[in-house]
């Protein structure tokens, strides 16, 4: 061991000592219906213009959706749907179904959607009646997956969309615990995306942990800023949702219009997006209500959380970081004095029921203070990498002592203090506005013009 056994132990049992009892013996689906029966006419999803669905409604469109849906043989159902309330409908039906959802990017060429769905290995897609009217997109679905426009199915009952359905009235299978509650692809090094298994489990570790931790309730409301194929809407999605239209999503002063109409209290970003917004509430000289950030997914700019406190008096900002791979965020940390920061924002500890490790090419720990490859182990750790076993076997493995783990790829080292410290990656990802983006995915689509022999992506 290449570590004194006194470090090992601290490192070990007393950095990573995170074990904590949630309500865990409950799937996502299973917390929702309680909070639908503990609040059934509280409003779950309010969109710009003012249109808001309660959580009662929401219940009943969701298991209408899902009794449509039982037919699906495939395991996943991808959802192409603008922001709003079809969109956590359709994902709350497919889960009722038994099904995990792979969310896809309004943005993203035909092509990638196109291959993205093929290595999911979907059969069946949710639409939006406008996405279902971009005539070379559906041109292009059509012939090759079943496709379900699902206001069609939504206002042939809607009116009877006030009436809250009795669950031994429509038969739904039962879902597990370990069942696959979503599938997210991501940007691969050999150029083809890959998609990140996520159980019922490993995420709703995650939801819970910062619920609790922040005391997050009914009576919060979320902005949904993050497009579904990004992992940060999946705790977005958890909430009292607030949504953006789909072509405002990139402009700041809708973002800080709605946060001020619908009484916005907790932000989830991208840091970037955040100096976005400090940027127009100093153009407007606005106090902001927001009461709680969540930044992840890139570098926290130092002087971020002094502006954040300037025009939000006494929100917290956390930091939170980990990957897909981990359901969400696997560490964070509580950025209590802006003013102290020095040369980088702390990348944090553990949180609940998840662990962290830095190991050397041998999988041995490191000392505090030595540079080596950050690992994720517990709870919130990935299936695997969907249908495709080498990756999995590449990334996810078993370590002796450690139990199963995740290897990031990024590099870190554990400060004396017993927090971690992130220092970058050891591979050719690089994060573009805080999506994942593998430069030989790049490569492969340049070297796939007839003209061009070789390319190099820097």
């Amino acid at each position: 061991r290449v570590i004194a056994e006194k470090e090992y132990q601290t490192i070990i049992y007393e950095w990573n000592d995170t074990k904590k009892e949630y309500v865990n013996d409950k799937t996502l689906l299973q917390l929702f219906e309680e909070q639908v029966k503990k609040t059934p006419d509280n409003m779950a999803v309010i969109e710009s213009d003012g249109k808001n669905w309660s959580y009662k409604e929401l219940e009943y469109a969701s298991r209408l959706l899902a009794t449509n849906l039982l037919n699906c043989k495939e395991v996943l159902i991808g959802v192409l749907i603008e922001k709003g309330y079809s969109q956590v409908v359709s994902t709350l039906a497919i889960m009722r179904s038994a099904h995990g959802y792979l969310p896809l990017n309004m943005d993203w060429p035909v092509n990638r959607i196109v291959e993205v769905l093929e290595s999911g290995q979907v059969g069946t897609v949710l639409l939006s009646r406008s996405v279902s009217k971009q005539n070379n997109l559906y041109e292009a679905l059509v012939n090759r997956f079943n496709l379900i426009v699902i206001e069609d199915i939504l206002d042939s009952n809607a009116s009877n969309k006030n009436i809250l359905i009795k669950p031994a009235l429509i038969k739904l299978p039962q879902i597990g615990l370990n069942d696959i509650a979503y599938v997210i692809f991501t940007s691969g090094s050999t150029g083809k995306p890959k998609g990140v298994t996520i159980t019922h489990c490993g995420v709703l570790n995650t939801i819970q942990a910062v619920n609790d931790e922040f005391r997050v309730n009914e009576l919060d409301r979320i902005l949904a800023l993050s497009e579904l194929s990004f992992d940060l809407s999946v705790y977005d999605i958890g909430g009292a949702v607030v949504f953006p239209k789909q072509e405002e999503i990139k402009n700041s002063e809708h973002w800080l219009e709605l946060i001020k109409k619908y009484k916005v209290t907790i932000w989830n970003t991208v840091p970037q997006l955040s100096d976005l917004l400090m940027d127009v509430a100093k153009v407007y000289n606005e106090k902001i209500c927001l009461r709680l950030f969540l930044l992840s997914g890139d570098w926290i700019p130092l002087n971020l959380p002094s502006r954040i406190a300037k025009y939000c008096v006494n929100a917290k900002v956390v930091s939170l970081g980990g990957a897909t791979e981990g359901s969400i965020w696997s560490i964070w940390h509580k950025i209590e004095s802006p003013e102290l920061i020095s040369n980088s924002i702390p990348y944090g500890v553990p949180m609940p029921n998840q662990n962290m490790y830095i190991l050397d090419a041998a999988g041995q720990c490191m000392p505090i203070g030595a540079i080596g490859e950050i690992h994720i182990g517990g709870v919130g750790v990935a299936l695997n990498y969907w249908n495709d076993e080498e990756r999995t076997a590449s990334s996810f493995f078993i370590h002796p002592d450690l139990g199963r783990l995740y290897k990031t790829g990024d590099l870190g080292k554990w400060r004396k203090e017993g927090y971690i410290e992130f220092i970058g990656r050891n591979d050719f990802q690089v994060k573009i506005r805080g999506y994942r983006v593998e430069l030989g995915e790049i490569e492969k689509v340049i070297n796939s013009y007839p003209r061009i022999k070789q390319s190099l992506v820097l």
